[in-house]
This record gives structure tokens, C-alpha cells and sequence, in this order.
């Protein structure tokens, strides 16, 4: 009897055990939560490496890119407990991240790959011109395109030096890379310069009227190329000065006597009553410091290669001084204002073309207090620009030697 109850405890407990179940509703194995990850905002740089924040991966997930029918796996990826990190390709496009673990495909989201920071290069250009376009992300075998021409390339660190092609076109020009087998147009256009480069030519006289009254006006007399005279009107006082030269100096006497020397096309050293004031210039060679009498020092600013001096603003970025020889016309109006002693110094200088290289664009717009007023230009044949005025405000006129 004994054997038999205990015959019965055995097969109710194996009955029991076959009736059991796994809490999945089948024998498998349980599975693990699909990764939670989350892509930042933004165009990524191509080649950089892109930080990922996540939740369930593990050693070995593998991530890649599929764009169509195409696969690019990304190597190298760094899993942590807080997400992964990976080195994205030089390709160029718009893109859909996955990773890939335990056999398990998640789509993470879609990704847009380029050549970041693209700087080009404000003035215009020639063919032959070795230029550099700054940005971030240029594969070591980068090429560049300007208006559909290929041009020969360096890449560097902060960007790729291109030499300008043949065949560019006088305006604005596309700008394109290719790398990896992908290609990206830029924003913005390369602008090239006419062919047609501006001769020296002298300046004989500055008008500037304010309304419709004559409020400064400075003219000169050349002779074989050289200033021997000149005259000064500031609101009706009239003044001459004889103006001689040697070596590179030229002596300036009149009610006021001053000299300039000049080197390089521009005032290096201003020499009154005695004293030797030196005028100073940025890397751009542009005028930020200059001295029309022996005390007073005037500070240029300049934002961009631009005069931000006078509440001029250069908003048309098709308004490029191409003209080596041009004036600056933001300084010409502007300093009016700013120079308070002896007028005739400074404005000698720039009716000469001493002053240094001018702005890199026109100022577009007039700015006094919010008042907002456009500049009109008009140009001769040569490319000199000979007005520039504020209808019903003011206005600036040059002449030029025939």
C-alpha cells in the first residue's frame, strides 16, 4: 500500500511539472528591450564623430546608414551605459541611422551629413586665383567645383585652397564639392571680376553738399602725374596749398604746413609742426589710425573689411569694391563728422588714394538714429565710382583727369 501512495505522489508531481508554462506563454527564451536612442539636432559634420544618447544597447551593436538600396556601416562604434559614440563618413546627403543588436533592427532616425562652416571668399576673384574656402568636414580627397569646373585643390585643416579655373563666368559663380561619391552644392556664389581691371587714374576734386548748399570741397592740379597744388572750401572759406616733392616725401604748404611720406601707395609717416605722427593700417591694409594734428588721434573700426566708423551699413553683398585705386565713400562722408581739426590733412590724403585699401563693399545704407536711408551710386566707364548720395540729404561727387 505504501509503494502504491508514493507510486501516485510521483506521477501527480511529474503531471504538475508538464503543466507549467514559461511567463512568455512559450519555452523561448525572453527577449530584450529594443535600445532607445535619440540623435541630435542639426547637421552633422561629415568625418566628425557623433555623439549618441541612449538607453539598452550593448557590447556589439553595430550601427549604420541606408540611403535607397545603399548600406554604410559605421566602424568603431564606443557603447557606454549612457549611449555611443561613432565616426560618421565623408559622404554627403540625408541619411537613416540604425543599429542593429542582438539580431534586432531599430530604426533611430533620419541624419543629414555636409561640409559645415562654408566661408567663401567675399571679394572677387580671377581665374588663376589661388583662393581658400574655410569649412569643416572636407575629405583629404576633396574636389571642388566652381560653376560646374573642376579646380585643383589642397585640403588643410581649416578648409581647401582652390585655384580660381578658366572658364568662370564675371559674377557669381556656383560653388560644389564632391567627396565619397556625393556631392554638395554651397550656399552663396564665388563672385568673379570683369577682366576688365581699373587703371590708375588721378583724382582732381572731392564735392561733398549737404541739401542743396556746397559744405566741403578739396580739388588739386597735377602735374606730369604728380599734385603741385591744391585748394580747400569748407563752407565758404577758401584756402590754397603749394605742394612740392622729394624722394618719397611730399611737403604741404599753406595756412597749415604738414608733410606725408609715402610708401606702398599709402601715408606711412605725417610729419606737423615738428613732430612725427604715424598713421597705422590692419592686416587688410586699411586705415585704422591717423592723427591730423599733433594731439588728436582718430580710431577706425572695421567689421567684415568694412568702415563701421560712421553709421554706414553694407547689407548688398553684390555692392564689391573691385577697384584697387577706389576711395572709401563710408569714410569720405563720415569723417566730416568725426575729424573736428584740420580737415584739409585727411581729406588731402584721400583725394590722393593715400589712405590705404578702401572697404571690401560700398556701404548700402545710411543709418541716423532710426532713420534708415539707401546710398545711390553712379560709376564712370573706368569702374571709379563718382557719386554716391542720399536723395534730399547729402551727396559726394569725384572727378577724375580725362
Amino acid at each position: 500500500m505504501k509503494k502504491f501512495f508514493y507510486l501516485m505522489s510521483v506521477v501527480c508531481l511529474m503531471m504538475a511539472a508538464s503543466c507549467e508554462k514559461p511567463e512568455n506563454g512559450n519555452n523561448e527564451k525572453p527577449q530584450t528591450e529594443p535600445p532607445v536612442v535619440t540623435v541630435p539636432e542639426g547637421v552633422k559634420t561629415a568625418g566628425a564623430e557623433l555623439v549618441l544618447k541612449a538607453e539598452g544597447l550593448v557590447e556589439g551593436a553595430e550601427f549604420y546608414l541606408k540611403s535607397g538600396e545603399e548600406k554604410i556601416t559605421l566602424d568603431g562604434a564606443k557603447v557606454s551605459a549612457s549611449g555611443a559614440t561613432v565616426k560618421l563618413p565623408y559622404c554627403l546627403g540625408e541619411y537613416t541611422l540604425f543599429v542593429k543588436q542582438e539580431g534586432v533592427e531599430v530604426e533611430i532616425g533620419k541624419i543629414k551629413i555636409a561640409v559645415t562652416g562654408v566661408v567663401l571668399p567675399e571679394n572677387a576673384v580671377s581665374a588663376g586665383d589661388e583662393i581658400t574656402i574655410a569649412g569643416n568636414g572636407f575629405a583629404s580627397d576633396a574636389l571642388i567645383f566652381i560653376n560646374g569646373i573642376e579646380s585643383v585643390t589642397a585640403v588643410e585643416a581649416a578648409g581647401v585652397k582652390v585655384t580660381v579655373p578658366e572658364g568662370v563666368v564675371e559674377g557669381g559663380n556656383s560653388v560644389s564639392v564632391k567627396q565619397a561619391g556625393t556631392e554638395q552644392e554651397f550656399d552663396g556664389k564665388l563672385k568673379v571680376a570683369s577682366e576688365v581691371t581699373a587703371e590708375k587714374k588721378n583724382r582732381t576734386s572731392i564735392n561733398i553738399t549737404y541739401g542743396e548748399e556746397p559744405f566741403f570741397s578739396i580739388s588739386a592740379v597735377y602735374r606730369d602725374g604728380e599734385p603741385v597744388e591744391m585748394t580747400y572750401d569748407f563752407m565758404g572759406m577758401q584756402s590754397a596749398t603749394q605742394i612740392t616733392k622729394s624722394g618719397n616725401t611730399y611737403e604741404f604748404s599753406g595756412y597749415v604746413n604738414w608733410s606725408f611720406t609715402v610708401e606702398n601707395g599709402r601715408v606711412e609717416k605725417f610729419i606737423y609742426e615738428g613732430s612725427e605722427l604715424p598713421w597705422t593700417y590692419n592686416s587688410d591694409g586699411q586705415l585704422t589710425e591717423f592723427y591730423t594734428d599733433n594731439e588728436s588721434l582718430y580710431k577706425l573700426d572695421y567689421e567684415d573689411g568694412n568702415c563701421v566708423s560712421f553709421g554706414s551699413l553694407y547689407e548688398n553683398p553684390d555692392m564689391l569694391v573691385t577697384n584697387p585705386y577706389e576711395i572709401d565713400f563710408g569714410t569720405v562722408w563720415g569723417a566730416l563728422i568725426y575729424v573736428d581739426v584740420n580737415y584739409d590733412i585727411l581729406y588731402s590724403a584721400i583725394l590722393f588714394g593715400w589712405v590705404g585699401n578702401p572697404s571690401k563693399r560700398y556701404p548700402s545704407v545710411n543709418v541716423d538714429e532710426e532713420d534708415r536711408q539707401p546710398y545711390e551710386y553712379k560709376f564712370d566707364g573706368d569702374g571709379y565710382a563718382t557719386r554716391m548720395a542720399v536723395e534730399g540729404f547729402m551727396e559726394v561727387v569725384c572727378e577724375y583727369e580725362k
